[in-house]
């Protein structure tokens, strides 16, 4: 473990990176009210989750639009924990509890926020065993395209076990982790995931598990996979130039991009340019690839 080079990063208010946590359970030991609400209303199959691993996960609208992006772990009897990047303005946690808050009837559940001394650090990849005095959760590779773990405490507990577990890590920048993120086609919040955006559209698919009942936007999902596509496609486009992107014959409108990093870019492009190879014309007419596009079922299933 000595030798192994980990990488780290404080999430926080002054980074596109943010990170919060909220906890989410039932009311009582006998009580399977907090497990069965997530699993009605949430797209994560709640009834077949590890301990301790994050899921990622969506609240959905009718209409299968997005109403928040989330990482959901279950931590204990009847205790989940939400983590999440709060959006813009904070409107992402806002849908998120009062969603939540809006289909609880008779259910005894609550919610508990985290200590107000309690700060998270992200490390990539997890290499080590961590002291149970810390909240640790495995999250979902797709976010990064890597494996990678969120410790919980204060922050001299963390840092002492940054120094026991891993000696030999190196602090992320925000550069790092955005071309982590550009490189494998990972939509997040702070710029792809927008209130009201299509799921599938994003390549969130991993978000949505298949194996279990009905949510909120379900036959929605459903009925666009059956189609075949969702309208616009994330893509990796190799392109440092921001705006728009055209059809190198026709000059229509075709997509926009997202965001840069280096030579790459993520772009949303109509399904009917969204393919390998495809050369698209950026607005100073430099004709770009398109090198990947996301998948809008799960790749895993």
């Amino acid at each position: 473990m000595g030798s192994q080079t980990n990488t780290i990063f404080w999430p926080n208010q002054d980074t596109p990176f943010r990170w919060e946590r909220m906890v989410f359970s039932g009311v009582g030991t006998q009580n399977n009210d907090a497990q069965d609400l997530l699993n009605r209303l949430t797209t994560v199959a709640v009834k077949k989750m590890e301990l301790r691993s994050a899921y990622a996960g969506l609240l959905l609208n009718a209409q299968g639009k997005t109403q928040a992006y989330f990482h959901l772990s279950n931590t204990g009897p009847q205790t989940y924990v939400f983590e999440f990047d709060p959006g813009p303005d904070g409107i992402f946690k806002k849908k998120l509890t009062d969603w939540i808050d809006l289909y609880t009837f008779q259910e005894k559940v609550k919610w508990e926020p985290t200590p107000s001394d309690w700060i998270p650090c992200w490390v990539f990849p997890p290499s080590a065993l961590l002291s149970p005095s810390l909240s640790v959760i495995s999250q979902p590779t797709q976010s990064f395209g890597r494996p990678w773990l969120t410790l919980w405490g204060t922050k001299n507990s963390i840092q002492a076990e940054l120094e026991k577990s891993f000696p030999n890590s190196k602090l992320a920048t925000i550069d790092l982790l955005n071309s982590w993120q550009v490189q494998s086609l990972s939509a997040w919040t702070h710029a792809e995931i927008l209130p009201d955006s299509n799921p599938l559209e994003l390549g969130l698919a991993h978000a949505i598990a298949s194996d279990k009942g009905c949510y909120p936007g379900q036959e929605v999902i459903e009925k666009i996979i059956s189609l075949g596509s969702p309208a616009k496609r994330l893509c990796l486009i190799k392109t440092s130039e921001s705006g728009n992107l055209f059809d190198p014959n026709s000059s229509s409108e075709v997509g926009t991009i997202c965001r840069t990093s280096n030579e790459l870019s993520l772009g949303l492009l109509r399904k009917t340019h969204a393919n390998i190879s495809q050369i698209l014309k950026t607005k100073s007419g430099n004709a770009v690839p398109v090198e990947k596009v996301s998948h809008y079922e799960n790749p895993a299933e």
